[in-house]
Order: structure tokens, then C-alpha cells, then sequence
């Protein structure tokens, strides 16, 4: 039990890593509506008072809400709590992705500032930072280019 403890004190909360020794800067941006298309629809519908779907998780159906209603099941991102716009720290997140790859991270998060209603806009990526996709793609145009040469050479030989 006393190990358990000793775990628990030297534990370590890896909730922000995404945003830790960055190769570049994080890219910022305050705007009117959400960038992220996630709530972009129902955003414009809270603005003109018309009705939106209820959060599954607290019932069915159709409601005219407030921001702060809508956003209330919503958190704030710790790690940037910071309103672009205004400077408040009252703001929620509603869009976040991270992406690790090979060691190399790109994220995107975007938060709603309760008192100035303006989203705020971060994202970041590794200089190098490759999809699965990408990198298999570079790795299998270079073997067919190897192998065309190795083929070419080969041929040289015969010839």
C-alpha cells in the first residue's frame, strides 16, 4: 500500500503534454463564429433565437437555449484559458483534437469566452509532422525509386 502511495505522489499528469516543448508557434485566431464546423450550425441558431437539439444525455428533442445553457456541459481548457479577444479566463472548449505520430504532435483547440461570446482559435503543428499516410507514402516512393535504380543497373551490367 505504502508503494501505491509512493506511485500516486510520483505520478505524472500528461493531460497537457500536446502543448509542451513545441518546435514553432501555436497558431491563433479570434473570430465571431466558431471555426470548427462541430457547433457551427447550432451557434448560428442559438444567435437567432431559434431552437436546437437537447444534449442527448439530458433528454430528446428540440429547445431555444442561452449561451450559457447550451455551453453548460462544456469545460474549460486549462491549458489555454485565455479569451484572445477580451482576456477573460471565463471560456469553454467545444472543439479539440491531438495527433501524435512517430513522436511529433498537432493539436487544435477552440473556446468560447462567456463574457464577450468570441471564439478563440489555437492550433499547432510539428514542422515535420507526418500522418501515417504521409509517411508511408514518402517511404514507398522511395522504394519503387531505389528499386527502378537498382533495376537500371542491373540491366547496365547485362548489357
Amino acid at each position: 500500500e505504502h508503494i501505491e502511495d509512493e506511485d500516486e505522489e510520483n505520478k505524472i499528469d500528461t493531460t497537457h503534454l500536446y502543448a509542451d516543448n513545441l518546435n514553432g508557434d501555436v497558431y491563433t485566431e479570434t473570430n465571431a463564429n466558431p471555426k470548427a464546423k462541430v457547433h457551427s450550425t447550432e451557434w448560428m441558431k442559438i444567435l437567432h433565437g431559434d431552437p436546437v437539439e437537447i444534449n442527448p444525455s439530458l433528454g430528446q428533442g428540440m429547445k431555444i437555449m442561452t449561451v450559457a445553457e447550451w455551453t453548460s456541459r462544456w469545460k474549460q481548457n486549462d491549458r489555454f484559458p485565455d479569451c484572445l479577444a477580451c482576456g477573460s479566463t471565463n471560456t469553454k472548449e467545444h472543439h479539440f483534437t491531438q495527433t501524435w505520430c512517430r513522436g511529433k504532435k498537432k493539436f487544435e483547440s477552440e473556446t468560447i469566452c462567456m463574457d464577450c461570446h468570441m471564439w478563440s482559435w489555437r492550433s499547432y503543428v510539428d514542422p515535420d509532422f507526418l500522418t501515417p499516410e504521409e509517411f508511408d507514402k514518402i517511404r514507398w516512393e522511395k522504394m519503387v525509386k531505389e528499386n527502378e535504380e537498382a533495376r537500371k543497373l542491373a540491366r547496365a551490367k547485362k548489357n
